[in-house]
This record gives C-alpha cells, sequence and structure tokens, in this order.
C-alpha cells in the first residue's frame, strides 16, 4: 500500500470522514484531512496520545477544521486500528484498512498493506465501533 490509496479515500469524500490511526505526523496526510474539513466534509479522528506525542499534530488539524479525539493511557483502551472510512451512509461509501500509520516512515519506506472496500458490513461494524470510541476519547479543542 501506499499513501496514496489513503489519500485517495480522504480526497474522494464529499459528506464524511472516519479516520483511526495510531500514529499521526505526516504532512501530506495532514494537508488532507485539512482540505477535506475546508471543503464541507466532518473529519473524525480517534487516535493515540501517548507522552503528548502528537500534541502539535492534533492541534494543526482542529485548527484546520477535523475534530479529534485521543487515548493516551497506555493501561487503558490503546487505538491499533489504520482506517480511512469515507462517506457512511451515501451510495459511495469506502474504507481503506490497512497496516499503515500516518507517518513518513510507514506511508514511504515501510512495506505496507491495504485494501479498499465498500462491503456496508464492513462499514457498518467501523461505524459503530468508531462512534463508541470516539466519545470515550479525550478531545481536543481548536
Amino acid at each position: 500500500a501506499s499513501s496514496l490509496s489513503c489519500e485517495s479515500v480522504i480526497n474522494g469524500a464529499r459528506h464524511s470522514l472516519r479516520i483511526y490511526s495510531e500514529e499521526m505526523g505526516d504532512a501530506a496526510i495532514e494537508k488532507a484531512l485539512i482540505s477535506a474539513a475546508k471543503r464541507g466534509v466532518d473529519v473524525q479522528v480517534c487516535g493515540e496520545n501517548s507522552d503528548g506525542e502528537y500534541d502539535s499534530a492534533f492541534s494543526k488539524l482542529t485548527k484546520g477544521g477535523v475534530h479529534v479525539s485521543y487515548y493516551s493511557d497506555q493501561n487503558g483502551f490503546y487505538i491499533h486500528g489504520k482506517v480511512v472510512e469515507a462517506d457512511y451512509g451515501t451510495s459511495g461509501a469506502k474504507v481503506f484498512i490497512g497496516s499503515e500509520n500516518f507517518s513518513s516512515t510507514s506511508l514511504n519506506r515501510n512495506r505496507e498493506l491495504g485494501l479498499i472496500t465498500s462491503s456496508s458490513s464492513v462499514m457498518s461494524g467501523i461505524a459503530s465501533d468508531f462512534g463508541t470510541d470516539y466519545s470515550r476519547g479525550q478531545k481536543v479543542s481548536s
């Protein structure tokens, strides 16, 4: 997989994006998420932030209109998923599920795997879990 597969789902979103990402910090992905928010897409990111590692990235995203919720207690819930779900509930809905994080190393140097599907059963499961996880996480305010 390459960053192009994640970015294509992000850039193609028209209504909503639900993102699970353990890591955050790739400038191209951050720019794509902010661009999506600026064109009216409801962008929600649920991720990890141990020791405030992604404070800067999350602050930049929220200032750009992205909604961020994260976990940071290693003894609690841990977000390890890598998912980009676009336009759930519409005819153009699709989801990228893979191993790659939103980091330069993962997107550009590692051998990662991922697939894009429009399976409604896959997407409904993600939507249900994401809603719960996002609501329980710590929110970043802009």
